[in-house]
């Protein structure tokens, strides 16, 4: 990851559990940060991997028991005067789940960020499943990601409110059952 730049790289579908410890995960120049699946159920889970000299913060507080999410906080020392922070949330959306359980909590969790930092922008990514994305779009979010990511669907988006990419480099790059965004902020 540090050959190519990669600053944040959110990695969903995991098949993390809770008696897998950090170390046996832990890249070397990153820190880790994830949310396994709980529910007894084969897959899910969400790690996101952010470098060490990144500024980044954990939004712990907006995390949720019945989902799987990790909420991040990023600010470089020098950002474009109309942002003031970068939201990263990552998401991991079961399949066979009720949309509307995971759209609450992420609406939820963007009012919160976005009433603490009213200049914050934000970049949701992972792996919705067949999760409906009409409101995510209205609030108002791009999704980016235009090739199909499993056989002919787009499951891994990316959701944005950026819209000067010269901040912001994303990608999807998909294999079985882990799909990875990488994420850049240019300096």
């Amino acid at each position: 990851m540090c050959e190519n730049c990669v600053n944040i790289a959110c990695i969903t579908d995991t098949w993390l559990k809770e008696t897998i410890p950090c170390q046996h995960v832990n890249i070397p120049g990153y820190n880790s940060h994830r949310s396994n699946w709980k529910d007894g159920r084969r897959g899910g889970g969400v790690a996101v991997f952010v470098r060490n000299s990144l500024p980044c913060v954990r939004l712990s507080a907006l995390e949720n028991a019945n989902v799987e999410t990790v909420w991040l906080l990023y600010r470089r020392p020098r950002m474009p005067h109309t942002i003031s922070h970068v939201v990263v949330g990552a998401v991991y959306h079961p399949p066979a789940r009720d949309g509307s359980v995971m759209l609450t909590h992420i609406f939820d969790c963007l009012d919160t960020v976005t009433h603490d930092h009213p200049y914050a922008r934000v970049v949701l990514v992972g792996d919705f499943n067949k999760m409906r994305d009409a409101m995510l779009m209205s609030y108002p979010l791009k999704q980016v990601v235009r090739p199909s990511t499993h056989g002919s669907a787009i499951l891994n988006k990316i959701y944005t409110n950026i819209s000067d990419w010269g901040l912001i480099g994303m990608s999807v790059l998909s294999s079985c059952r882990i799909s990875v965004s990488r994420i850049t902020m240019q300096s």
